[in-house]
């Protein structure tokens, strides 16, 4: 088991699984995992913006998960070659 503990991000429930997968639930009932702490960070923004600005879904119908991948939190390398 991960010996890290879950995180404290606001208005979410956070759990951290097995394999160090973070699972949020926002208070509106929706919800978003991610590979590494600060995707968890960011999904935990992203469902409060949501819940704030977003439509309920249809009736019947569950919100969309969101899913931050660990490869989402690699530095993107840039080079002075990059520039015009």
């Amino acid at each position: 088991m991960p010996s890290k503990q879950p995180l404290d991000i606001p208005e979410c429930t956070v759990r951290l699984d097995d394999n160090g997968v973070y699972h949020l639930t926002h208070e509106s009932g929706r919800t978003a995992s991610a590979a590494t702490e600060r995707g968890a960070m960011l999904c935990g923004m992203a469902l409060r913006i949501l819940a704030e600005h977003a439509d309920p879904p249809p009736p019947g119908m569950r919100h969309h998960h969101i899913s931050w991948p660990a490869h989402l939190d690699r530095e993107i390398p840039f080079t002075t070659g990059d520039l015009p």
